[in-house]
């Protein structure tokens, strides 16, 4: 009985021992570090047109003897834009629906040896993106098979500009401000609320707009009623007629500026652009 307790005293300091060294700082445990994946395929998981990501295809040999006729298959869906790797490869362009093809031949790997392709994409339409990729070599029958995913997006994007279309102007003569809203983006903005400060010295006239949105007139400021959607590609344009008043501080070239103003709710920006014109008397 005495030779048992012994044992299990023994016992308890040996595991008290252990734990304190496995509590000092740096000390760690000796591990075998994970054998390389022969084959895989790594990129981002969201890309946002019309943008463009880097995917990484990495081939490794684990055995100890050379492997033959490596052959790296990827397929791409038409969501993808296929751009150029870092290897020279093969491209079988789409057709019918089917993805692209892009197949590098990569020859004899020695024991031990990696390989890796860069391939660049851009997303060209929103959705879910599969990449599949396959590895053969001259043993192998069937391929090692890999695959990513990355959601496409797109995003809107306003693009404001004005311009007048008499300038200079003579006191008591009228110029329209022509501003513009595009949305050079890839998905629809939506509430878009543009407003305009008429220059100083002129008076407000009237106005309209392309897509016959109604506005009021508050002080120099003229308001126009939100739009509440505007698609890619699509575009809105603002006329205003302003007058050049008849006052003692106007000068020969002297110049008057308005400003034009935009919001939208994908965007917390607030979007100037500003117009210039010369008046006279």
């Amino acid at each position: 009985m005495n030779r048992v307790k012994k044992i299990m005293r023994d016992n308890i300091i040996i595991l008290a021992s252990l734990l304190m060294v496995l509590s000092i700082p740096g000390v760690l445990l000796a591990q075998d570090s994970p054998a390389p994946k022969p084959f895989s395929l790594k990129g981002p998981r969201m890309l946002i047109i019309p943008g463009t990501g880097d995917y990484s295809i990495n081939v490794v040999n684990p055995e100890n003897m050379r492997k033959k006729d490596i052959r790296v298959v990827l397929h791409l869906p038409q969501n993808l834009k296929y751009l150029g790797s870092t290897h020279q490869g093969a491209v079988t362009p789409s057709k019918g629906g089917a993805p692209t093809i892009i197949t590098w031949q990569l020859g004899d790997m020695e024991p031990g040896q990696h390989i890796e392709i860069k391939a660049r994409v851009q997303a060209v339409k929103k959705g879910r993106a599969s990449l599949d990729a396959e590895c053969l070599d001259a043993t192998r029958t069937t391929p090692i098979k890999v695959s990513s995913v990355a959601r496409i997006i797109g995003v809107p994007h306003l693009n404001l500009s004005t311009y007048d279309t008499e300038d200079p102007v003579a006191v008591g003569n009228n110029t329209t401000y022509v501003f513009e809203v595009l949305n050079d983006g890839s998905a629809s903005a939506t509430n878009i609320a543009v407003w305009y400060q008429v220059p100083e010295q002129m008076k407000f006239v009237a106005a309209k707009t392309s897509s016959g949105l109604k506005y009021v007139e508050e002080g120099n400021t003229v308001k126009f009623t939100t739009a509440p959607i505007l698609q890619p590609g699509e575009k809105i344009t603002y006329r205003i007629v302003c007058k050049v008043m008849d006052v003692n501080k106007v000068m020969d070239a002297d110049l008057r500026t308005g400003m034009a103003f935009l919001r939208y709710d994908q965007s917390t920006e607030l979007f100037g652009d500003k117009e210039g014109t010369s008046i006279f008397r």
